[in-house]
């Protein structure tokens, strides 16, 4: 197998992958609750947003750490999906 050969496999896996990552992100009601969006999928990376709103922040303003704390944990659980260590 050439070098191009085994990078369009790995392509090929990541695309179905982040395929999975989506389909269950767009599943979890939570995630619409805030808003939350996928903005960028790549191997070993994701990008989550939430835009700031008055009912996502505390009483200075700022967002809520339990919102932040969600969105690593839902980019943890994503990670480990796209390299195949957990289910979606």
């Amino acid at each position: 197998m050439t070098h191009a050969d085994r990078e369009a496999a790995t392509l090929s896996g990541f695309a179905a992958r982040a395929e999975r990552v989506r389909a269950s992100f767009a599943r979890q009601g939570a995630m619409a609750l805030i808003g939350a969006t996928i903005v960028d999928l790549a191997p070993g990376y994701c990008a989550l947003a939430v835009v700031p709103r008055p009912e996502l922040a505390q009483q200075h303003g700022y967002v809520h750490t339990g919102i932040v704390a969600r969105l690593v944990a839902i980019m943890q659980q994503t990670l480990m999906v796209m390299h195949g260590k957990s289910e979606t």
